[in-house]
Parts: structure tokens; C-alpha cells; sequence
């Protein structure tokens, strides 16, 4: 198997992150299911879309701002623990 279109050119990463899901799938090196765990653990719990939110926050909720910004040495873990749940962000509904 190649990365390259025989061009040069390589393949989309979508194309070879697929391939390479298969091929560790084939021959018994992960389980769909965990990747698929682990997967959903990036998109919801590490990607970018938590620095979004801290940032939302701070704008819109002072006391959050102060919070962050009085942080000795902020981490992700303290940013996210800050965040309020999504039922409580909307208070005017």
C-alpha cells in the first residue's frame, strides 16, 4: 500500500487514517469498539472546542474570568472543572 497517488501527490489524511483503522483492525492489533472510545474521548473531551469554551466564558461571566485569570498555574483539568454544565449555561430559557 502507498500513500502517494504514484504522482507524488499523498493521499487525504481521511483516506489514509481509514487504511490504517483497517489494517490494525485486520490483524487483531485494536478493537473498533475502544478506537471508536477513544475517538469520541478527542472530539468531546480534548479537542479544541473545550479552549472555545473556556474563552466563551470568560467573556461572558466575569467571576469565571476572575477565576481564570487569579489561576496560580491554570491547567485544563481547572479551566474545565469551571465550566458550567451545559444546563445551567442557559439560564434565561
Amino acid at each position: 500500500m502507498t500513500t502517494t497517488s504514484g504522482r507524488g501527490d499523498r493521499l487525504p489524511a481521511s483516506l489514509r487514517t481509514e487504511a490504517l483503522e483497517q489494517l490494525l483492525t485486520e490483524r487483531g492489533l485494536i478493537d473498533p469498539k475502544a478506537m471508536d472510545g477513544i475517538i469520541t474521548t478527542y472530539e468531546t473531551n480534548v479537542g479544541p472546542l473545550n479552549g472555545a469554551k473556556v474563552v466563551a466564558n470568560a467573556w461572558t461571566d466575569p467571576g469565571y474570568r476572575r477565576r481564570l485569570l487569579e489561576a496560580r498555574a491554570p491547567t485544563p483539568e481547572s479551566a474545565a472543572a469551571c465550566i458550567p454544565s451545559p444546563s445551567a449555561q442557559r439560564r434565561d430559557t
